[in-house]
């Protein structure tokens, strides 16, 4: 009887030892920082060896955690077309409360590139290219997301269409892209060239191509004749500027007629036709 009762004694005894030497659990407060409102973050608590671990989205605290050496890991995390993310790590101590501070960071930028001035329907030719080989077409405006911090290069390529070549200015060409922030770019195309129609009337029969023609002269030393040999009309598809047009007198038998132009001095814009009219007629 006394044996057992020194066997119980002991084991009291050993339990209270075994007590004294456990520590208490510690707490953890874990703050997140750095995210756009109302983004959860990608936050992983983990005790080394094993035995623990949470996922955070929010700030808050962890508590009845062992003593031990815990990880802060921090998965990348998407909003608003930038890529956040870090890295951390605590130690938990028995009885007191440990704190963390995750703050996130932007790593990746972005480029909003706008596109105008092409007919409905037409797709651009828009290249942007960038660190690391980055290269990527662009057919509409769009923002692209996810770049690396750089510099990039905007071009675009002339466009033809309904006759008529577009080209394009880039403004700004070259951009910066910083993490966190959307750098901007415009594409203006504007047609380069248009078309000039001469439509002649009252050239008599017996006239050849030879001697009724009309003069068309404009910018960079441009110069065209057109020969008609009856009444009719030819066009021209030529860069945007003024022009002027001389019709030409010529002679049929003993008659000489001369033209009078409707406009002799003209505007040819981007994309569209100007029409000018010249009214043979024998001179007295």
């Amino acid at each position: 009887m006394n044996a057992k009762r020194h066997h119980f004694g002991f084991l009291v005894v050993l339990l209270l030892i075994l007590a004294a030497c456990t520590p208490p659990p510690g707490s953890l407060k874990v703050t997140i920082a750095g995210l756009p409102a109302g983004t959860d973050a990608k936050v992983t608590v983990s005790k080394q060896g094993g035995g623990f671990s949470k996922e955070v989205k929010k700030s808050e605290t962890l508590n009845n955690l062992a003593s031990g050496t815990y990880q802060i890991s921090v998965s990348a995390v998407s909003a608003g077309g930038y890529t956040y993310s870090g890295s951390a790590s605590v130690k938990v101590e028995g009885g007191k409360q440990a704190e963390v501070t995750v703050t996130y960071q932007a790593s990746t930028g972005g480029l909003s590139v706008s596109i105008v001035g092409l007919p409905e329907g037409v797709s651009p030719e828009v290249t942007v290219s960038g660190p690391s080989g980055f290269s990527q077409k662009v057919a509409t405006s769009t923002t692209l997301s996810g770049l690396v911090p750089g510099q990039y290069s905007i071009s675009a390529a002339e466009v033809s269409v309904g006759g008529y070549t577009y080209v394009a200015s880039v403004n700004p060409a070259t951009v910066t892209v910083t993490a966190g922030v959307t750098a901007t770019s415009q594409v203006t195309y504007g047609a380069s060239n248009g078309k000039l129609t001469v439509r002649v009337s009252g050239i008599p029969s017996g006239a050849s191509a030879t001697n009724a023609n009309v003069t068309v002269s404009g910018p960079g030393g441009f110069s065209q004749n057109l020969s008609f040999s009856g009444d009719g009309s030819q066009s021209l598809v030529v860069p945007v500027g003024q022009y002027n047009v001389a019709a030409n007198p010529f002679t049929v038998g003993a008659d000489t007629y001369a033209g009078t132009v409707s406009e002799s001095s003209v505007t040819v814009t981007g994309a569209s036709t100007k029409e000018v009219t010249v009214s043979y007629e024998a001179s007295s």
